[in-house]
């Protein structure tokens, strides 16, 4: 929150804008585009954001005119495994000691994990 603004993350899409001038009657005023974003903190006029692995720190003086100030390339790059598949660094790793759906990058982008029967030694997470 800013003032009488709501940031909200649509996660891996970017961030909702909503007005809560009036509290019970907040209304969406805007979108801010941001592939890959999971998470947000603002302080003062900046809001910290991904957008996949970079850090992205936007001016939000005002939200109509939003400014990106800096771009962090591969902040969240963490040792040798995230280069190897960054397209899953966006997504917090799996409950530990189950087995989960694979997805290949080239099939499709992860967008979560969801904790299934699948029984394939290829895909169990015991990090």
């Amino acid at each position: 929150m800013k003032g009488n603004l709501i940031f909200q993350n649509d996660i891996g899409y970017g961030i909702h804008v909503f007005d809560k001038t009036i509290p019970s009657v907040a209304k969406r005023i805007g979108f801010i585009h941001l592939p890959g974003n999971m998470e947000i903190s603002i302080k003062g006029n900046l809001l910290y954001a991904n957008s996949f692995d970079d850090l992205v720190i936007l001016d939000i003086t005002d939200w109509r005119t939003i400014k990106e100030k800096q771009r962090v390339k591969h902040a969240f790059m963490k040792g040798n495994e995230a280069h190897l598949n960054a397209s899953y660094l966006m997504i917090p790793p799996p409950e530990k000691g189950v087995y989960y759906e694979c997805i290949v990058p080239s099939k499709g982008m992860v967008i979560g994990w969801k904790k299934d029967s699948i029984n394939y030694s290829g895909c169990y997470y015991n990090e």
